[in-house]
């Protein structure tokens, strides 16, 4: 019996000991086999991913179950060494396995399904709190709330500015996107409003007055080739508010045949179109204003705009009640400017009595009609008045009325009366370099008199510019615009008479400091007998100094110290130029001399060797400059120089006088009749 015992139990050993072996050897491939990683769960928060036929990473319904495949094919190559005995206990343990993997499958199937999962792999707890996340969704905004579905992933792949479900009230809505995976590359960025693809998305979006759908879709690709398409969807409200017309019009009772009003219409503070009709019939405005020709008796006058789905009309009864007393009635109107030396006009009495008279009186002369109710009245030049009187006796007193009328007569220039240019420094298409540029204008009338800025007007690109100077010419300081600018200038003469000129400059900006061109400059002190102190030399001109800095900038370079008035920025005046000897062998002319005894002028013992300046040697004596040979009466910091521009800056004994520049000083007597 023990020797049965014996052989049983070495027969138990030789068969357990194997199917335990095996057992292990199962276990251990099963626990060695690690479950490949899915891209798509590295975030806790869901984002849609679109399929893209097969290249799309993204969760496959049968993705878990193929990799327990995987492990089950395994496990088959370790079986089929077993006995029947050990293959009939490995297949109980397979069941289990794929039971328990069919468990881990849903619970995380369900996992991901959740939309109020908190925490993510990657531990970026804060990203889930941003409104517009690409993998969040706020169900507390107002609007559609969309839940996670099998198609989602917990991965951030980008966020937006876009607050779901706000309400904004204009049409103008900007967001940005900000890509979260650096690793990988942008294929594609696609905005959507209103399931329309917005094209050349650039941070803003117009969008429709209500609700607005807004779609962002975004293709990446990683390193191996492999596509992720993904999508977030929101929802923004415009509200525009409520059109409103805002007119002076009202219910009332008038007298007259015609009726004023002004009437607009807008929407979230934007203008937009107003239809308006008087007895049904449309009328035309002129900038918002509106005169309506009314019939006796009820009219009606209506006012009504739209703007998509948003319309508004308002309805004005006006009792028309012609008076009955008695009137003139003319279609003459005041303040009216004519073209012609005659004006033809009509002119009445209504509701008037057989003794009523009727006086019609242009410039003091009483004229008589042409026909009945119809006068034409000569003009003059100028400002005219017309005069009408009517009188009639009612309820045995006298009654009177008088109106009167100012009409101005402006006569058409021709090819011989227009006003012309005689000097401006611009020419047509002509090219700039700069922005900052001192436009020059000598305007006369036909008979030659010179137009002052009274009846100058300039127009750069549209903007009317006052003069800032007047000396030998009526000067303004323009700033051009990069590009074609307009320049228009129109020339008045004192009796109404206009010519207009037109002029395309093209301007070349640039940045402050560079270099605009050169000026040819010189200093001489003839009228001394010193002659040239700096002979022409070329001097650079840069944007966006005034002539000041300029001729400051130059006379330090070259070794010349200098007093001044006033300041480089503002009222420059140069008092005194001063370098070593530049004062020696003064030899004033006689003729000059003799000139500026018979003028009257004070001699001065003032002078000194290293420096020549204000009151040295006579009393009209100092620094004065030219531009291209015209004195300006205004300081260097108010100038601009120009690229060709040729200054000179001459001593003078004289206040310009002795120089040609005394139509800049303003002072009396004129030039002297020779120039040193």
């Amino acid at each position: 019996m023990r020797k049965i015992d014996k052989k049983l139990s070495r027969f138990l050993n030789v068969l357990i000991i194997p199917i335990v072996l095996i057992t292990c050897m199962i276990l251990s491939g099963y626990q060695k086999t690690a479950i490949p990683e899915n891209p798509l769960t590295s975030e806790a928060n869901p984002s849609k991913v679109l399929p893209d036929n097969g290249n799309t990473i993204g969760i496959d319904d049968n993705y878990l179950a193929n990799l327990m495949d995987a492990d089950i094919n395994k496990a088959k190559g370790a079986d089929e060494e077993s006995d029947d005995a050990s293959e009939e206990s490995n297949n109980e343990k397979e069941e289990e396995q794929q039971n328990s993997s069919e468990n881990i499958e849903d619970s995380k199937r369900e996992e991901n399904k959740s939309p109020n999962k908190e925490e993510n792999n990657s531990g970026s707890s804060d990203i889930s709190d941003n409104v517009g996340d690409s993998d969040k969704l706020n169900p507390n905004n107002p609007g559609d709330t969309q839940r996670p579905s099998e198609d989602t992933t917990e991965i951030v792949y980008f966020t937006t500015t876009i607050k779901d479900g706000e309400l904004i009230y204009s049409r103008e809505y900007s967001f940005t996107i900000t890509h979260k995976q650096k690793e990988l590359r942008i294929e594609n960025e696609t905005v959507y409003i209103n399931n329309v693809i917005y094209p050349q998305f650039k941070g803003d979006v117009l969008l429709e007055d209500g609700k607005n759908t807004i779609r962002i879709a975004v293709t990446y690709v990683r390193e191996d080739g492999k596509k992720i398409s993904v999508y977030q969807d929101y929802v923004v409200y415009v509200d525009l508010g409520s059109i409103t017309i805002e007119t002076d019009l009202k219910n009332q009772t008038v007298e007259t045949s015609t009726i004023n009003f002004t009437a607009t219409a807008t929407l979230k503070d934007k203008t937009i179109p107003i239809d308006v009709k008087c007895n049904g019939v449309d009328m035309e405005s002129s900038s918002g204003n509106y005169t309506v020709d009314l019939i006796e008796g009820s009219n009606t006058i209506e006012l009504s705009a739209k703007s998509g789905d948003k319309s508004i009309t308002q309805t004005y009864s006006i009792q028309c009640n012609l008076p009955k007393e008695f009137s003139i009635k003319t279609d003459l109107e005041d303040d009216q400017i004519v073209n012609t030396d005659s004006l033809s006009f009509t002119a009445s009495m209504v509701n008037g009595s057989s003794k009523s008279r009727l006086t019609v009186v242009c410039n003091g002369k009483t004229m008589l009609p042409v026909s009945e109710d119809e006068y034409t009245v000569p003009l003059k030049i100028g400002t005219n008045v017309i005069r009408l009187k009517a009188t009639d006796i009612i309820d045995g007193e006298k009654v009177t009325l008088d109106q009167s009328y100012k009409i101005k007569y402006v006569p058409i220039a021709n090819e011989e009366t227009k006003p012309v240019i005689k000097h401006i420094n611009v020419t047509d298409n002509m090219e700039v370099t700069g922005n900052k540029f001192t436009l020059d204008v000598l305007p006369e009338d036909y008979k030659g008199n010179r137009i002052y800025s009274e009846g100058i007007t300039v127009r750069l690109n549209g903007v009317v510019y006052q003069n800032n100077w007047q000396s030998e010419y009526t000067s303004y300081l323009l700033f051009f615009e990069g590009g074609i600018n307009a320049l228009d200038v129109r020339i008045t003469d004192s009796e109404g008479r206009y010519t207009d000129y037109s002029y395309k400059i093209n301007c070349t900006t640039i940045e402050d400091g560079e270099k605009i061109g050169e000026i040819t400059l010189s200093i001489d002190a003839n009228v001394l007998g010193l002659g040239y102190i700096v002979a022409p030399v070329q001097v650079d001109v840069l944007q966006g100094e005034t002539a000041s800095y300029s001729i400051s900038r130059f006379l330090e370079e070259n070794g010349f110290t200098y007093d001044n008035t006033g300041s480089l920025d503002v009222g420059f005046y140069l008092a005194r130029l001063a370098r070593p000897g530049i004062g020696v062998g003064v030899a004033i002319p006689e003729d000059l001399k003799q000139a500026i005894d018979e003028d009257g002028l004070e001699w001065k013992d003032q002078r000194y060797d290293d420096s020549i300046g204000e009151f040295d040697y006579c009393q009209g004596s100092g620094w004065m400059y030219s531009v291209n040979g015209a004195f300006p009466n205004y300081g260097l910091s108010d100038a601009v120089f120009k690229d060709g521009d040729v200054v000179r800056i001459r001593f003078t004994l004289a206040y310009g006088r002795d120089i040609g520049g005394a139509t800049a000083t303003g002072g009396s007597g004129g030039n002297y009749s020779k120039v040193w």
